[in-house]
């Protein structure tokens, strides 16, 4: 669900341990989203999480594995300037982007 129907693109700025599941739900139901992080190491870490919750859910069939696909790829992860003209910001934590 957006928040607002005109607004496609999330931001969530924290890649840490929340960020990855709270950036799945707004990708899951179609909005774009940027996932950011101010390392550059932790993005390998969180694209393993995201994948393996969205396998996890296509194998119990909860979503279908071409659901899950295209939620994937509706998350960027980046450093912070990925969250720039989000018209939502979910913040999952205390992160400083500066």
């Amino acid at each position: 669900m957006s928040i607002d129907p005109e607004a496609n693109r999330v931001a969530v700025p924290d890649g840490g341990t929340m960020g990855p599941g709270v950036a799945q739900l707004p990708a899951t139901v179609g909005d774009e989203v940027a996932l950011a992080d101010r390392s550059s190491a932790q993005f390998e870490r969180v694209g393993a999480a995201r994948r393996a919750s969205l396998d996890r859910l296509a194998g119990k069939s909860r979503l279908a594995a071409e659901a899950a696909e295209q939620t994937r790829v509706r998350i960027r992860v980046g450093l912070g300037e990925v969250i720039q003209g989000a018209a939502v910001v979910v913040e999952a934590g205390d992160l400083d982007l500066g």
